[in-house]
């Protein structure tokens, strides 16, 4: 059975998103350049109504309310979370009005209120839920016609690298009873890789127990070419962080066409999937069949990963490493520095999966994370 994010946390009573917000000017700035990539200025938000749905302990949600929207509905189903948001808007009165916290699911929400908003938000919550396509359908139903989506995005090339220090994660916390215990055992093996994500402003125990330790975090993916294909017939594609497409169409050219942009992006997302192995590296376009078939090797790898997790047969590890040779031998053409740290795993997972010390000082591999989430704003066309 799938375990979703929520229903981890609700079972730990814990939620494991903190930021450090400590230079708050800082924060605003990530967050005003995230909004940037997505073609959202700031001064959309002013005087509008504004939904955010799963917005964990509230650290993004207090950009959006120091933008002053007129109605700012933040709904979120984690307890534990929900205390935090509300303790965190408390310390910036200025930035708690009108601002409502609705401590339930989306779907409960969904039941009680038929309100359309201007901007909708979820941010870090559709990967990983038993049906993601399914809930961002529903997500949809909120925008006015000319709103606003806002979602993220994480499929399996893209979380490649981080699924495979999932597996080597649960390989040595197998003997371990507590999240503390776990914690404990893993922080010093990946420290020196999250010491490579110079802007990381999220603490290495949340992200170790939300990327290793949580099962949500081998869940089902949602691509971009997902959210397109689920909600497409209704939305067009604005913008994305990273902004890694481009169209060179003239715009005159375009007004009969239905969903071209939705078509332009899914052609350029098949030639230009690879990139997102490394969230450092941009490689050129390359053919669709080999991006398909890195597609395939990855999306197979990352359900055996989630099989051995519920039942540990160290036979699908041998499984694991025949499809890891195969990704290699994939993507050797554009980048030697993959394929090393590729290597790596594959010496990890053969010969020292019980020796932290190789884990920790992998000279390529502690150096390699995927793009992870990727950002998409949608406009309400029909």
């Amino acid at each position: 059975m799938i375990m979703s994010f929520i229903e981890f946390y609700r079972e730990h009573n814990i939620s494991p998103v903190h930021q450090d917000i400590s230079d708050l000017e800082r924060h605003f700035q990530r967050r005003q350049h995230l909004y940037r990539h997505l073609g959202i200025l700031p001064s959309i938000f002013e005087g509008k109504e504004i939904l955010e749905v799963g917005p964990g302990s509230g650290y993004n949600s207090i950009y959006i309310a120091s933008l002053k929207p007129s109605v700012y509905h933040l709904v979120e189903g984690n307890q534990t979370g929900v205390r935090e948001m509300e303790s965190l808007f408390d310390s910036f009165p200025d930035h708690n009005k009108n601002v409502t916290v609705f401590p339930m699911l989306i779907e409960e929400f969904a039941v009680k209120h038929h309100y359309l908003y201007d901007v909708v938000l979820c941010e870090g919550m559709l990967p990983g839920l038993p049906e993601p396509e399914k809930t961002l359908e529903l997500l949809a139903r909120f925008v006015k016609p000319g709103g606003v989506l806002v979602i993220t995005c994480i499929d399996p090339c893209s979380q490649f690298f981080e699924s495979l220090r999932h597996l080597i994660g649960q390989l040595l916390i197998v003997d371990c009873e507590t999240i503390e215990n776990m914690v404990d055992r893993l922080l010093p093996v990946f420290s020196s890789h999250l010491d490579t994500l110079k802007d990381m402003s999220r603490s290495k125990e949340d992200w170790i127990i939300d990327n290793i330790i949580n099962p949500a975090a081998i869940g089902p993916a949602l691509s971009m070419a997902d959210a397109i294909e689920s909600i497409g017939e209704k939305f067009e594609v604005y913008g994305t962080s990273p902004r890694i497409f481009s169209d060179w169409r003239w715009y005159k050219t375009i007004h009969n066409e239905k969903s071209s942009f939705n078509t332009a992006v899914l052609n350029q997302y098949w030639t230009m999937v690879h990139n997102f192995l490394d969230h450092e590296r941009k490689f050129e376009p390359r053919a669709e069949a080999d991006n398909h078939e890195l597609y395939r090797l990855c999306s197979l790898i990352r359900e055996q990963i989630r099989k051995f997790r519920e039942d540990h047969d160290t036979l699908l590890i041998k499984q694991i490493i025949v499809l890891l040779e195969e990704i290699s031998a994939n993507i050797k053409a554009f980048s030697m520095e993959l394929t090393f740290a590729i290597e790596e795993v594959i010496n990890i997972l053969n010969e020292h999966s019980g020796i932290p010390e190789y884990i920790a000082n992998s000279e390529h591999f502690k150096r390699i994370f995927g793009r992870g989430q990727q950002y998409m704003s949608f406009t309400r066309t029909a």
